[in-house]
């Protein structure tokens, strides 16, 4: 089991404080932390409603088959990463459509994990997109994601939000717009909000490993995989002061001209087949891809605060990650690229879809670790 907790801000500058806090704690550390030893009965157990937590978070090493995978799960996993999350919403009619995009920048940070908890601290890298904020404007974002990596059971749930979107296809409202115009058509009002969960079943979870895929804790030493089902909820906002299509053209999407706010919630059933293939024993290529039909339930609000609850309708929704990765046993590396997509229905025949997509890159290391001091007297640890 592992809880993975991730989140960024701009605060470059408390980052940096907690990343060296960190750097000078595991200084700190004497020499035999680094080392595996007896347990330590003297440590005070802690209960709540009568239940140890030191039996409900230990890691116990799992049931697998260990011709297929190595677990490092009394190990401590250090690495850098650097990651970059881009948004596609696209409001498609029957004749053309808009694409709105932000303006993002990528991030970097430093990870640790150890037993069942397991941090990431990142910030965006500074000074990032300056140069494209005159023509393409400014964009603030925010994620945070929590997610559980069991053997069978794989749940995540994230949140992303933009402020501040621009057109990425203006030669809709003008055919040789960038003849005229250097910048994009920028709209600084536009929020567009995103909330996903997924739960999902591993049906061979004694030969893949979903963790060495994500580069954690685990390794596959051979060539595995296995057929998964689950579920996804998805809700999505996307507002502005302003009706969201452009007033040149709004006659090509008349029963949402007004449109200033779209609000959906999306419940899909998905089934899907992920694998890894291990080649030259410690690099390997991990493919994922899990379709699914979704129902839609929207709300809409038309510039004069009519709001109209849509028809639930049915819709598409599917995620695909694909990862190139090296893991030795001691240092590991790697990247990957996710999709997640999302398509559902406005009034009349216009259509709503998004892709949120996110590329990222580590770069680590895992050692064989006792914790001491603090760290020892943590549930579970």
């Amino acid at each position: 089991m592992a809880l993975i907790m991730s989140g960024k801000s701009d605060g470059l500058r408390r980052f940096k404080g907690i990343a060296m806090g960190l750097m000078v704690a595991l200084a700190g550390l004497p020499a035999s932390a680094f080392a595996q030893s007896e347990p330590d009965t003297t440590r005070k157990e802690i209960k709540v409603l009568g239940i140890s937590l030191d039996t409900l978070l230990k890691v116990r090493p799992p049931k697998v088959d260990t011709n297929y995978i190595a677990s490092y799960y009394s190990h401590l996993h250090l690495r850098l990463l650097a990651q970059g999350h881009d948004y596609f919403l696209q409001l498609i009619g029957k004749q053309d459509h808009l694409t709105y995009k932000p303006n993002g920048a990528s991030s970097f940070g430093v990870g640790v994990s150890y037993s069942w908890l397991s941090v990431e601290l990142t910030t965006k890298v500074p000074y990032a997109n300056q140069n494209l904020q005159a023509s393409r404007g400014k964009t603030k974002q925010f994620g945070t994601s929590l997610s559980y990596n069991g053997r069978r059971v794989w749940f995540n749930t994230s949140y992303q939000s933009y402020r501040g979107l621009y057109l990425n296809n203006p030669e809709i409202l003008e055919k040789d717009w960038f003849t005229t115009h250097f910048e994009y058509p920028q709209r600084p009002d536009l929020v567009s909000r995103t909330w996903y969960s997924s739960l999902y079943y591993c049906f061979n979870h004694r030969q893949f490993s979903n963790p060495a895929s994500l580069m954690q804790r685990e390794r596959q030493k051979k060539s595995a995989g296995s057929f998964l089902v689950g579920a996804t909820l998805i809700y999505t906002q996307i507002k502005g002061d302003s009706s969201l299509f452009p007033r040149v053209v709004r006659p090509l999407f008349p029963t949402d001209a007004d449109l200033i706010d779209y609000r959906s919630f999306s419940y899909s059933l998905n089934a899907g087949y992920i694998r890894t293939f291990v080649f030259r024993n410690y690099f390997f290529t991990t493919l994922l891809v899990r379709p699914g039909v979704s129902l839609h339930n929207a709300t809409s609000v038309s510039a004069g605060a009519e709001t109209h609850s849509l028809p639930i309708r049915v819709g598409l929704q599917g995620d695909s990650r694909i990862t190139v990765g090296y893991n030795n046993g001691r240092y590991f590396a790697g990247a990957s690229y996710a999709v997640v997509f999302l398509s559902g229905n406005l009034e009349g025949a216009n259509i709503l879809r998004s892709y949120n997509t996110d590329i990222r890159l580590v770069i680590g290391m895992h050692f064989p670790f006792k914790p001491k001091g603090l760290l020892h007297k943590l549930p579970g640890f």
